[in-house]
C-alpha cells in the first residue's frame, strides 16, 4: 500500500537465506520481493532487470533505482528494507521519492 492505494501482494524475505537469494534464478518476477533488513541490492544471477526501492523503517520511499542484471546497487544508510519489483513496476505504481509504503498482511 502507498499513500492509501493497494499496490500489489508481497513477498517478504526475513531469513538471511531467503535475503540472499531473493529474485535470482526466477524467469519473471510475477510479485514484488521485501528484503528486510537491507541496504544494498545486487544484480547478480539474475535475468531480467528490475527496480528497486529502498525505504526508511517507517515505509518513507528514500531511493528508487532501476537495475540491470550483473549490477551492485550504491548503499542506502538510512534503509531498513528493500522492494524489488519487476521493471516499470515503480512508474506504473506512480511510486516517487518522499512516498510512504505499508506491507500488510492480508
Amino acid at each position: 500500500m502507498a499513500n492509501g492505494r493497494v499496490l500489489a501482494p508481497i513477498e517478504v524475505a526475513t531469513s538471511r537465506s531467503a535475503r540472499r537469494l531473493g529474485l535470482r534464478g526466477r524467469p519473471s518476477i510475477t510479485r514484488p520481493l521485501l528484503l528486510d533488513p537491507c541496504r544494498q541490492v545486487h544484480t547478480m544471477g539474475m535475468k531480467c532487470e528490475i527496480d528497486v526501492v529502498w525505504c526508511k523503517s517507517d515505509g518513507r520511499v528514500l531511493r528508487i533505482a532501476q537495475l540491470t542484471s550483473r549490477r551492485v546497487s550504491r548503499v542506502v544508510l538510512r534503509s531498513a528494507f528493500v522492494v524489488e519489483a519487476a521493471s516499470g513496476s515503480c512508474q506504473q505504481w506512480s511510486l516517487k521519492v518522499g512516498d510512504q509504503i505499508e506491507v500488510t498482511n492480508g
